[in-house]
């Protein structure tokens, strides 16, 4: 659903002795990938899965584990889908 698609950057800075020499300020300050980011509407859907109903708390123990790593509480709702 939701791709990390921002690209986050840090310039480094040094505060030591001598730190002039080491770097240009804010002189091509674009910096070095750190990580990456995605933007996010409250009540957007970040992950989903399609599972049978046997598999049902897996699935949540599983989304539960992924949860942990997310700096937000998100809701696990599940949906049955309709068969044709």
């Amino acid at each position: 659903r939701i791709y990390p698609h921002i690209l986050l950057r840090e310039n480094k800075m040094i505060a030591t002795a001598g730190a002039d020499r080491l770097q240009e300020g804010m002189r091509r300050a674009f910096g070095k990938a750190v990580s990456l980011a995605a933007r996010v509407r409250g009540g957007q859907c970040i992950m989903e899965m399609h599972v049978k109903k046997e598999h049902v708390d897996a699935a949540k123990k599983a989304l539960i584990g992924a949860c942990v790593k997310l700096p937000i509480t998100p809701t696990i709702l599940v949906v049955p889908t309709k068969k044709n």
